[in-house]
């Protein structure tokens, strides 16, 4: 899990370098090259939308989902470029906010804080926290962390609330 983590970071890293360097962003990743045909190598805003690579999770341990046990070549080692999109499909909905219902039958609706917003609380949670070896879980547990030292102590600020409902949106964790 915390290699796909590193991959989904690095994905949404450059989803913000996009939007401070044009002023938007479109939530592809990578689209300079034209890779088997396609546009894009991931949509961060939509997982399930067939790239290269095939279409991605949305859920953690949902549909699509490659097991992280088998760390072959062959699975992707461990599944770090599939399974990322829990981590971007986090990033995004924090970001953007979004309503629907997760592989598990759960709903969610979350509150979008902006990219900007969303960047610090990753950034804090990746600078400051993350270990080399991080469960999605954990990673859940420090980026509420995060947001709650961004607001200076405060609990059950609505950027809280956003970070604990993106996270259940993808599978991890309960709702706020």
């Amino acid at each position: 899990e915390s290699g796909a983590i590193n991959e989904g970071y690095s994905d949404v890293m450059a989803e913000v370098a996009e939007y401070y360097i044009t002023g938007s962003n479109d939530w592809l990743y990578d689209t300079e090259s034209d890779v088997r045909g396609s546009l894009f190598m991931r949509d961060i805003s939509n997982p399930m939308n067939v790239g290269p690579e095939g279409p991605k999770p949305t859920t953690y341990k949902g549909d699509d989902w490659v097991n992280t046990s088998d760390v072959s070549q062959k699975n992707d080692n461990g599944g770090v470029h599939t399974n990322n999109s829990i981590f971007t499909y986090w990033f995004y909905l924090l970001s953007e906010g979004g309503k629907g219902t997760n592989d598990n039958n759960d709903s969610y609706d979350v509150k979008g804080v902006g990219i900007e917003e969303a960047a610090k609380i990753a950034w804090r949670m990746h600078r400051e926290y993350l270990p080399k070896k991080c469960t999605f879980k954990e990673a859940r547990e420090l980026a509420i962390q995060s947001v709650r030292e961004l607001s200076e102590g405060v609990i059950g600020t609505p950027a809280e609330k956003s970070v604990v409902n993106a996270w259940h949106a993808v599978g991890v964790g309960d709702k706020y």
